[in-house]
């Protein structure tokens, strides 16, 4: 019979603490990966973009991920991304 053990996070060492950390980061963003390929599928599916456009889309997506993570280190990228869905008149569906 296993005995299952319930710990905290101060109830480990430092370098436990971080072994966790990294596996959490890294499960979630693998999880991130596999959101994002569902969305590309759906939205490839209903515009019927093929792999050029799709491509273009990438490209893009890179793009505002990239610019979203400069505004994050001056603490203005929600703000950002809020005032740009706004601009686009989507502030009724936009939910975070």
């Amino acid at each position: 019979m296993s005995k299952k053990i319930h710990l905290t996070m101060n109830q480990l060492s430092s370098a436990q603490r971080d072994a966790v950390n990294r596996l959490v980061r890294r499960q979630a963003d693998e999880t991130v990966k596999r959101l994002q390929w569902i969305m590309f599928l759906a939205i490839s599916d209903e515009f019927g973009i093929g792999k050029k456009r799709l491509f273009r889309l990438l490209d893009r997506y890179s793009r505002y991920c990239q610019e979203y993570g400069e505004e994050k280190r001056i603490d203005a990228a929600d703000d950002i991304l809020t005032l740009r869905i706004r601009q686009r008149k989507w502030a009724d569906i936009y939910e975070i």
